[in-house]
Parts: structure tokens; C-alpha cells; sequence
């Protein structure tokens, strides 16, 4: 067989071959790794996107919610405030009859009001 630098060339070419073989698969796994990545940052926006509108509609539910319930709030003020002032008239008419009755009585004391003696 000789002294083995026969072999050599065969051996360079095999070398080499795996060595291309070796590069075509780090450029693969690169590419691969490239490609998961970028779709990683797209599910990742895709998240961050579906999160925030979300709570974009959470805060818009949130201030609905509260806005409903103030108008509520508002619409019993207004409703107490409505039966006091009615309270507030009668007391008042009351008070008118009363006085107007006094000072008839006053004007004239030969007035008889209410069925008094």
C-alpha cells in the first residue's frame, strides 16, 4: 500500500466534505434559529397587543361601570332632594295658611276663621 500519501487526496476530500457538511448544517440551524426567534417576537407582540387591549377595554368598563353607577348616584340625590323640597312646600303652605290666617284675624277681629269662637 505504500506510505499512506495516496490516501491523502481521499482524505482531504472527505475533510472538506464534512466540513461543508458541517457548515450547511450551522447555516440550517442558524436560519432555523433566526426564523424561531421572529416567531417568538411575533407571538410575543401579538400577546403584548392582546393585553393591552384588553385592558383598554377593562378601564373602559371599569369608567363605564362607574359612570353608570354615579349617574345612579346623582339620579337618587335628585330624587331625595325633589321629596324634601315637596316636604319643604307643604311645611311651608302650612306655615303661609297659618300666617295669612293671623294676620286676618288681626285685620279683622270680627272674623271668624277654622270655625274659632
Amino acid at each position: 500500500m505504500g506510505n499512506g500519501h495516496a490516501q491523502d487526496p481521499e482524505i482531504l476530500s472527505a475533510i472538506q466534505a464534512a466540513e461543508e457538511k458541517i457548515d450547511r448544517m450551522l447555516r440550517d440551524a442558524q436560519t432555523e434559529c433566526r426564523q424561531k426567534i421572529e416567531a417568538a417576537r411575533r407571538d410575543a407582540e401579538r400577546l403584548l397587543s392582546d393585553a393591552r387591549r384588553k385592558a383598554e377595554q377593562m378601564a373602559k368598563s371599569s369608567v363605564a361601570s362607574a359612570a353608570s353607577q354615579a349617574e345612579a348616584d346623582a339620579n337618587d340625590l335628585i330624587r331625595r332632594v325633589r321629596e324634601e323640597i315637596g316636604v319643604m312646600k307643604t311645611r311651608n303652605v302650612s306655615r303661609l295658611d297659618e300666617a295669612a290666617r293671623r294676620v286676618l284675624v288681626r285685620l279683622y277681629p270680627e272674623l271668624r276663621l277654622d270655625g274659632e269662637p
